[in-house]
Order: structure tokens, then C-alpha cells, then sequence
């Protein structure tokens, strides 16, 4: 897939920052090892969905105060039917219609 030239060049930037470990990972931890599927959802993912109010109530678990707790209501795999969808979208859009839709 195509990347546009601002991503290409954050990725360079990336490169540059970050230690070049044995493994040669892009966003690896902090001691260099890949990143934990977990800890990215505990400790970034859900956070940033609750946080944007996008997140659906716990049916029996509760939070330390005793409210529901609050989880992402998407994970990953969701947003990336989310981009298939967008994309497939903008394809079946014709030009013109398009267009004309984003002039209003």
C-alpha cells in the first residue's frame, strides 16, 4: 500500500530517534523488545477511547470506585474494518458527486 510522503518521512524521523536494536523494530519498547499487545490496550488504547467518550459499560465488573467499569468499545481489528470501509467508500463515490459534496 502506497504511503504519503508525510508518512514516509515521520517513519524516517522515527528511525533516526529511536536505537537501532537487533531486531530492527520501528516502535519497539523501551528496552528495545516488541511492543505488548496488552499493554498497548490497557495502557493507551482504552484509555484514549473512554477519553473520547467512545466505550460501552462492563456488564458485572466495576472500576475502584464501584461505577461499571468502561472499556473500549472497539478494538485493533475494528478500526481497521473502519479504514477497509472508508476506503471502500471514497472508491464507490464517483468524482463529480464527491466533488460536489464537499463544496457544501
Amino acid at each position: 500500500m502506497p504511503l504519503a510522503p508525510m508518512a514516509i518521512n515521520a517513519l524516517k524521523q522515527q528511525r533516526l530517534a529511536i536505537a537501532n536494536g537487533p531486531d530492527g523494530l520501528v516502535f519497539p519498547s523501551d528496552e528495545g523488545t516488541p511492543l505488548d499487545h496488552h499493554n498497548i490496550l490497557a495502557r493507551v488504547w482504552t484509555p484514549m477511547l473512554v477519553g473520547a467518550g467512545i466505550f460501552r459499560l462492563h456488564p458485572t465488573r466495576l472500576d475502584p470506585e464501584g461505577d461499571p467499569l468502561k472499556i473500549a468499545k472497539y478494538d485493533f481489528h475494528g478500526l481497521r474494518h473502519a479504514a477497509a470501509s472508508l476506503r471502500s467508500y471514497r472508491r464507490s463515490v464517483s468524482r463529480p458527486l464527491w466533488g460536489i459534496a464537499r463544496s457544501r
